[in-house]
C-alpha cells in the first residue's frame, strides 16, 4: 500500500510543478462547472400549470379556486377528475388538485374529513409548497365555518369577505420550487464540467506511458492494482481540489443550503467521484495514442451525459433510452440530488451510492484486469 501512496503523491507534485496545470487542471474545470450552472439555473419565476377538479361546487371550493387562480404565477386549468389524473401523468400540468364531494359541508359544518389529494409526478418538489399554499387558505375558511356554525351566513362571508381574513404572500414558496428545478437542471451541467476536469486528469496518466515513467514504475516491485489505486487516490485529490472550489462558489452564489445539504451532497459526490475516476483511468488503459485517448474521453463522457440526464431529464427520453441511461453513473448521480431535494436524508438514496460504489469497483477490477492481459506491460 505504501507503493500507491508514493504513486499518487509523485502524481500530484508533477502536476503541481507547472503554475499552468494549476490553472488548467484545478481552477478552471471548477470555474467552468459553476459558470455553466448559472447559465442554467436563472432561478427565474414563471407560471406554473396546475390542474384542478372540482366534484364539490360548493362556495368553499370555488374560494379555493378562486384563491389560486388570483395570483398571476399559476396557470390554473378546470378538469373532470376521470381527466385528471391523465393531465397530470402526461405533464399536461406539473400538478393536480382533487377537490372532493363534501369539501364544503366539512368546512361549514363540520363531520367527517374530506382531504383535497394533490397530485404530481414530480414529487414533493412541487407538491410541498402546493399544499402548504392551499392548506392556510383552507384552515382560514374551517375557522370560519366554526365561527359562523348555525348561523347560515357562512357562505356569504366566504364569498363576500374572502380576503379580509388572510393574505399569503406565495412568491418565496413559488421560487423555491422553480430554485429546486433550476438547481437540478444547473447540477446536470455541472456534472458534465466537473467529469471533464476529472477526464482530463485521468489522460495525463497515458502521458506516464508515453515519457517512459510508467516503464520505470513497473520494472520496480509495483503491482497494477498499487498502481491503480495510486492513480485514483491522486484524481481524488484533485477531485477534492475541485469540489472545494465549486460548492463553495454554488452554496454562496445560489444559496441552496435549505433545498440540498452540504454534508449530504459531500457523500454523494465523493462516491460519484470514486465511480468515475476508475471508470476514466479503465479508458486511458485502452487507448494506442494519447490522441487517441482525449478523442475516447470526450465521445464516452458526451454520450454517458446525454443519456444519464445531464443537458435534458431523463423522463424526456424513450422508454429504452430511459432504460439504458441506468447503465450511467451520471443518471444515479443527478438522480441522487434530486432524491436528497426531495427526502433531505442519505437512507433515500441508498440505492444510488451502493450502485455508484459498484461501478468504482467493476471499472477498478476492469483496469487492474486490463493491465494484467496485456502481453507487453512495457508498451503502450
Amino acid at each position: 500500500m505504501l507503493n500507491a501512496f508514493r504513486i499518487a503523491g509523485n502524481n500530484i507534485r508533477q502536476l503541481l510543478k507547472k503554475p499552468s496545470n494549476i490553472l488548467v487542471y484545478i481552477l478552471l474545470p471548477p470555474i467552468l462547472a459553476v459558470v455553466f450552472m448559472m447559465m442554467i439555473s436563472s432561478g427565474q419565476s414563471s407560471s406554473i400549470s396546475i390542474g384542478i377538479s372540482d366534484n364539490d361546487k360548493t362556495a368553499s371550493s370555488a374560494e379555493l379556486i378562486r384563491y389560486i387562480e388570483e395570483n398571476d404565477k399559476y396557470e390554473v386549468v378546470i378538469y373532470e377528475k376521470e381527466n385528471l389524473e391523465k393531465a397530470v401523468a402526461g405533464k399536461v400540468v406539473r400538478a393536480g388538485i382533487d377537490i372532493p364531494t363534501g369539501f364544503g359541508e366539512y368546512l361549514s359544518t363540520g363531520g367527517d374529513i374530506k382531504i383535497v389529494e394533490v397530485m404530481s409526478i414530480e414529487g414533493a418538489a412541487v407538491t410541498a409548497w402546493l399544499k402548504g399554499f392551499m392548506e392556510q387558505k383552507i384552515s382560514t375558511m374551517y375557522l370560519a365555518g366554526q365561527m359562523l356554525l348555525n348561523t347560515g351566513k357562512y357562505d356569504e362571508v366566504i364569498t363576500g369577505y374572502s380576503n379580509k381574513y388572510i393574505k399569503v404572500e406565495a412568491i418565496e414558496v413559488i421560487d423555491e420550487s422553480r430554485k429546486m428545478e433550476g438547481t437540478s437542471a444547473g447540477f446536470g451541467m455541472y456534472t458534465f464540467a466537473s467529469l471533464f476536469g476529472i477526464f482530463s486528469i485521468c489522460a495525463l496518466t497515458f502521458k506516464e506511458k508515453v515519457n517512459k515513467t510508467y516503464q520505470r514504475i513497473m520494472s520496480g516491485p509495483v503491482s497494477p492494482w498499487q498502481y491503480s489505486i495510486g492513480n485514483t487516490m491522486a484524481c481524488m485529490f484533485f477531485a477534492a481540489l475541485h469540489s472545494i472550489i465549486s460548492l463553495t462558489l454554488i452554496y454562496n452564489i445560489f444559496g441552496i443550503g435549505t433545498l440540498l445539504n452540504l454534508w449530504q451532497f459531500i457523500v454523494l459526490i465523493t462516491v460519484f467521484y470514486l465511480s468515475v475516476i476508475p471508470m476514466g483511468l479503465f479508458l486511458m488503459s485502452l487507448g494506442k495514442s494519447y490522441a487517441a485517448v482525449l478523442a475516447v474521453n470526450v465521445l464516452v463522457l458526451t454520450l454517458t451525459c446525454m443519456l444519464g440526464g445531464c443537458y435534458w431529464d431523463v423522463t424526456f427520453m424513450p422508454d429504452i433510452m430511459q432504460k439504458m441511461a441506468m447503465g450511467t453513473t451520471q443518471y444515479w448521480f443527478t438522480t441522487g440530488i434530486k432524491g436528497l431535494m426531495n427526502e433531505g436524508n442519505l437512507s433515500s438514496i441508498s440505492t444510488n451510492l451502493i450502485i455508484l460504489a459498484v461501478f468504482g469497483v467493476v471499472f477498478t477490477l476492469a483496469y487492474i484486469l486490463v493491465d494484467r492481459l496485456k502481453k507487453n506491460r512495457m508498451s503502450v
